[in-house]
């Protein structure tokens, strides 16, 4: 019924997985009437943790202003190589709330996430045409893609127009939507949304609790991000992934992220504040190692074993970034998506 009656296309309900297709189905029933048909959101997140995560806080707006039901699809790739489920929750507002979550007016407690996951060996086209040679469903679906490396007349800022008369949407992104209306996605609602809804798996979670025992809360949150990206994603090729421009900025801020940078700031707010104490993450150890011995007893911090993409390591990214958002003021790194997100959250 998915794909005949709610012209839901084969490639994303047939990659949802049973209770997901079940739950989408009934939400897709339950909003559709004479005036309306029921309407779907897909948004292909792309990129980095950070990156993911923006796009999904305004999707989230998007999709909830424009009455539609969301499915996120979540590559494992170079970037992130992590399920989903991996890292979060998979209820909507977290397994333990006692009360309905609401978001805008909309309960969305009990509600799961409704994923497709993919590898690299299963992508999604672009364009879509291979797709719609095999499903013609996919005509009916308005397509959007920000990720310029895919050529092809991706834009990134291509502007999302009206869709009132649509009843599927894709987006392939790693950035905020850009729609017509501006007020469909901005960054209040989007990071409320994104704050209310996603939660972490529950023992990672307890890794938060913990922290937050420690006097988390009353911390400064510090994110130091500085690996370059050659030792970031060895296998990834960023001037052809982000552009020369954008690499070159990256890589200047990076370089600007340094132990010293950094240090000199707590310094400062230590001078106002002299109680201060320091939650510190960061994707290079030796600056962890150097700020925890310039400033005894005043820095917690997790122990990373790793900084690479994989599973495990992207397991203590999260911690590192809930525990961010805890905190009560954040030091953090400028062009850094992993900032960003732990802005969002916090």
């Amino acid at each position: 019924m998915l794909h005949s009656t709610y012209r839901v296309p084969w490639w994303l309900a047939c990659r949802l997985k049973p209770r997901a297709q079940q739950q989408l189905l009934v939400r897709l029933s339950s909003r559709a009437n004479a005036e309306q048909p029921a309407r779907l959101m897909a948004v292909h997140v792309m990129h980095g943790l950070g990156n993911r995560l923006r796009a999904l806080a305004s999707a989230l707006s998007f999709a909830a202003e424009t009455q539609r039901e969301l499915v996120i699809i979540w590559p494992r790739d170079q970037h992130v190589d992590a399920s989903f489920e991996s890292l979060f929750s998979l209820v909507r507002g977290g397994e333990s709330d006692t009360k309905p979550t609401e978001v805008g007016g909309e309960s969305i407690r009990g509600q799961d996430w409704l994923v497709v996951e993919y590898d690299t060996s299963d992508p999604i086209p672009w364009p879509l045409e291979p797709l719609i040679s095999s499903d013609p469903t996919w005509n009916s679906v308005a397509a959007f893609n920000y990720m310029e490396v895919d050529g092809h007349n991706a834009n990134k800022g291509a502007v999302i127009g009206a869709l009132d008369h649509i009843s599927s949407v894709y987006v392939k992104t790693a950035f905020v939507l850009n729609p017509a209306n501006a007020s469909l996605t901005s960054w209040t609602p989007d990071c409320e949304r994104l704050r209310a809804q996603l939660r972490l798996r529950a023992p990672l979670q307890r890794r938060v609790n913990k922290l937050e025992l420690q006097g988390l809360r009353d911390m400064v949150g510090v994110h130091v991000r500085n690996l370059d990206m050659q030792h970031d994603i060895k296998s990834l090729d960023a001037e052809h992934e982000y552009g020369k421009e954008s690499t070159a900025e990256m890589l200047m801020w990076r370089r600007k992220a340094s132990y010293s940078n950094f240090a000199a700031e707590m310094h400062r707010i230590i001078a106002d504040a002299s109680g201060t104490k320091f939650y510190v993450a960061s994707d290079t150890p030796e600056i962890l190692a150097r700020l925890k011995e310039s400033f005894p007893r005043r820095i917690l911090s997790i122990r990373r074993m790793c900084t690479t993409r994989s599973a495990a390591c992207l397991e203590e990214a999260v911690v590192d970034l809930f525990a961010l958002a805890k905190t009560k003021r954040l030091l953090g790194s400028n062009w850094s998506s992993f900032t960003e997100a732990a802005a969002r959250l916090g």
